[in-house]
């Protein structure tokens, strides 16, 4: 069930934002909230709130580890960006429907629904196996960036360049485990 229109949905811009802000604040529901297909959907804003999540502890146990230079790490926060990207490229309405640009080889498309806007991620992925393997990738990545992080708190890393290799590595060994599910999926 679609929920009528309420502040933060009046425009695809303003949904757009607030759903990248309920991603930011670890919010699954609310972001769901702005979907077309929420109940599609909710293990990808599970996961995408918990990458947020993972990426914001990341910049937290840098900073408080290597001090200035840790604040590298903030600009891995993927909510974030998104959130600059808005500020930059404006969405393009077309009656009931909209498309923001903002990634040229897949703009995302919103719908107006009840007066408000709501994003159609669902409609991005070609096949049901796209959007598992992409939440398979995406809750990898969430969970070796927390594992990172707590490596930080613990002392585990001695420098920025340290933590920037080990995230490498990992996701050298997530890609290296992935690559036959993904070939799989692919058929």
């Amino acid at each position: 069930m679609q929920r009528e229109t309420k502040s933060g949905d009046a425009t695809p811009e303003e949904a757009i934002r607030s759903f990248f802000t309920a991603i930011a604040d670890a919010d699954p529901e609310a972001a769901c909230s702005l979907l077309v297909a929420p109940e599609k959907m909710r293990e990808y804003c599970r996961i995408q709130s918990n990458l947020s999540t993972s990426f914001r502890s990341l910049a937290e146990a840098g900073e408080a580890a290597f001090g200035e230079e840790g604040r590298v790490f903030r600009a891995g926060i993927p909510a974030h960006g998104a959130m600059q990207r808005l500020a930059e490229v404006e969405a393009v309405v077309d009656g009931d429907t909209a498309v923001w640009p903002s990634n040229p080889r897949a703009p995302m498309k919103l719908q107006r629904i009840n007066g408000g806007w709501r994003l159609d991620l669902y409609s991005s992925f070609q096949k049901p196996q796209q959007l598992k393997m992409t939440n398979l990738i995406f809750e990898r990545i969430a969970n070796y960036v927390g594992e990172v992080a707590q490596g930080i708190r613990a002392g585990d890393h001695q420098s920025v360049a340290a933590v920037q290799a080990e995230l490498r590595r990992q996701r050298q060994l997530m890609e290296e485990q992935l690559v036959p599910k993904l070939r799989e999926a692919s058929k």
